[in-house]
């Protein structure tokens, strides 16, 4: 009796069990393609989006232009008052001349007091009212900055914008509002890369600013 009392004594006692429960992962969701509704109307939000963007833009450049038509109206004076301030700013008269799509000659007789159209008295004043715009982008030499080219490579410039009456385009760049040379003449003038042949290229130097090399041969 006292053995089995011992003997049971030092039996192990059995270990707990121990409940393993098992988590299932939840099915992953199915992958589903746009139904032709849904892209039908992401295209259509995507329209709506850019003629808003468009219309906003339209706005902006008929604000400018109403700001610069007032400005025109105060600076507004004789043609020859007209080209003595744009002389005073350091314009020649072959600029001039070029701006407004006419000939040496005609400015020099405008200067002397002869009769100029209505249509280029308007653009003479709003030649004026922009260079008197153009501090305001921190360029302040006018006459400099119309000739200066808009691509290294190409020989258009802003008094070529002007010419063409993109007068839009030639305060988005002086605004830097366009900071892509190849938009703003993409803009302007469709057909610029047809005779803009040449042995230099424009390209993106290690400093991230752009340089000019000879094209490879």
């Amino acid at each position: 009796m006292l053995e089995d009392v011992i003997t049971d004594a030092h039996q192990p006692t059995s270990a707990p069990t121990r409940t393993v429960v098992k988590v299932e992962e939840p099915p992953a969701p199915a992958v589903t393609e746009p139904s032709l509704s849904q892209l039908t109307n992401q295209a259509g939000y995507l329209r709506s989006t850019v003629r808003a963007l468009q219309e906003n833009t339209d706005d902006l450049h008929h604000s400018i232009r109403a700001l610069l038509t007032k400005r025109t109206e105060r600076v507004k004076d004789t043609a020859v008052q007209l080209l003595e301030d744009l002389s005073t700013l350091g314009f020649a008269w072959r600029q001039i001349a070029k701006m407004l799509k006419v000939s040496v000659p005609a400015v020099q007789k405008w200067r002397k007091g002869e009769r100029m159209s209505p249509e280029n008295f308007e653009r003479l004043a709003l030649l004026l009212s922009m260079c008197d715009l153009l501090p305001e982008f921190f360029i302040n030499d006018p006459a400099s900055w119309f000739e200066v080219r808009i691509l290294p490579t190409v020989p258009i410039r802003p008094m070529d914008l002007f010419a063409a009456v993109q007068d839009e385009l030639l305060l988005d760049w002086a605004s830097g509002h366009v900071k892509e040379p190849e938009r703003i003449l993409d803009a302007a003038f469709p057909d610029w890369r047809i005779g803009s042949t040449t042995d230099f290229e424009v390209f993106e130097a290690d400093d991230g600013q752009p340089a000019i090399r000879l094209k490879d041969r």
